[in-house]
């Protein structure tokens, strides 16, 4: 193996996952996702008010649904809430940051929420 050009270093923690929905009650699209510590939340089950039961979970970028995952090294109490977690995401439209005029999109606008798609981008 040769190596053509560097990379950047991997920072922090990555792993591959399947989205499949697991303790979540949706069925996942199966799409094999690279999930960085940024893409964690917690979630929990309260069982009649009285035992919670605490997941670190990631939401798959294809379909939406959340998928809970047991072998991630971050507790999930230390993980933001789903609420939490979503507010520090960019909003998408198309699968591109929304808020960029040609869906170019310098880094500062990424968390606009207004959408400035033409009429026509929403074929």
């Amino acid at each position: 193996m040769k190596t053509i050009k560097k990379g950047r270093k991997q920072k922090g923690w990555a792993k591959e996952y399947n989205c499949t929905g697991k303790g979540n009650k949706d069925g996942g699209c199966g799409a094999l996702l690279l999930i960085e510590e940024g893409d964690l939340f917690q979630t929990y089950a309260s069982y009649m008010g009285r035992d919670e039961e605490w997941f670190v979970t990631f939401k798959c970028e294809n379909c939406g649904v959340k998928t809970d995952i047991e072998d991630s090294p971050f507790r999930a109490r230390d993980l933001p809430n789903f609420k939490e977690w979503e507010k520090t995401r960019p909003m998408l439209c198309h699968g591109v940051c929304n808020s960029c005029d040609g869906h170019h999109c310098p880094e500062e606008r990424c968390h606009e929420i207004k959408c400035k798609c033409g009429p026509n981008d929403n074929e």
